[in-house]
């Protein structure tokens, strides 16, 4: 019985969030469309929050129905142990999850860092190469009909650079499948 009420009262509370989201934040997403030049289109926003509160409403009601199963298991003395091994097998994945994140961190941390001063390198080539195109920037062995193709190479061999140096921090990189072993599958 609680159960089904834990239910209905989470479909009604989805309900009541979407209504809510929709008169909150209707005009922003308008005004965001229109300030963005339609980069951002504000069907997309209303997708991605419709999506956010799909994934919360699936993972509420996981826990709902565990609770339950849990709960009726509990009952009886002869699926007692079923219940206690119920809260191991849901906690475990978590668990390797949540270590694994933890243990990632640090190489995120530096993804990040190398994305932005990878950026930051690209912003500063292309105004060295604008520069040169526009004449306010002389070299001698660059001309300035050249410095556009130019400076396209020099971002090529950017990207792969930073690439080259971020492989090794990408989460799963050291795997034996990532490596191309033709006994990976063994």
């Amino acid at each position: 019985m609680a159960f089904g009420v834990l239910l209905l009262a989470l479909r009604r509370g989805y309900r009541w969030l979407v209504e809510l989201a929709t008169r909150r934040l209707g005009e922003h997403f308008e005004k965001l469309e229109k300030g963005s030049v339609n980069l951002i289109q504000a069907r997309q926003l209303w997708q991605g929050l419709h999506g956010i509160f799909k994934a919360l409403r699936l993972v509420l009601t996981l826990v709902i129905l565990y609770l339950y199963l849990n709960y009726v298991l509990e009952l009886f003395p002869w699926t007692r142990p079923v219940s206690r091994g119920l809260f191991d097998l849901v906690m475990d994945p978590l668990r390797v999850m949540g270590t694994a994140l933890i243990r990632y961190i640090p190489d995120l941390v530096f993804l990040a860092i190398l994305v932005v001063v990878t950026r930051y390198v690209l912003k500063l080539a292309k105004l060295f190469f604008a520069g040169i195109e526009q004449g306010r920037i002389k070299v001698a062995s660059i001309d300035g009909e050249l410095a556009e193709p130019t400076y396209r190479i020099v971002r090529l061999l950017i990207l792969v650079f930073a690439v080259v140096v971020a492989y090794p921090y990408i989460p799963g990189s050291e795997s034996r499948l990532s490596r191309g072993s033709p006994f990976c599958l063994a």
